[in-house]
């Protein structure tokens, strides 16, 4: 685990076809992950988060949510 913040814990990985070393955030609950409020909204502004191409912005690669994670 490289941290933990109020949002997430956040850990390094590696993708097999992507070279450098990736963060993953995986969202710590603090309500019921059946929340759909939550979860249209993590969608919608990850969804956004993507889309920014600028050097001084961390590149969201990837995000969604398998099982009862979400993560970026």
């Amino acid at each position: 685990m490289l941290g933990q913040g109020g949002f997430a814990r956040v850990y390094l990985a590696y993708d097999q076809h992507y070279n450098p070393p990736l963060a993953v955030a995986l969202k710590t609950y603090d309500f019921l992950p059946e929340d759909h409020l939550f979860r249209s909204r993590f969608l919608q502004e990850a969804l956004q988060l993507s889309r920014f191409n600028h050097p001084n912005i961390v590149r969201l690669h990837d995000f969604g949510k398998t099982d009862e994670l979400f993560y970026l």
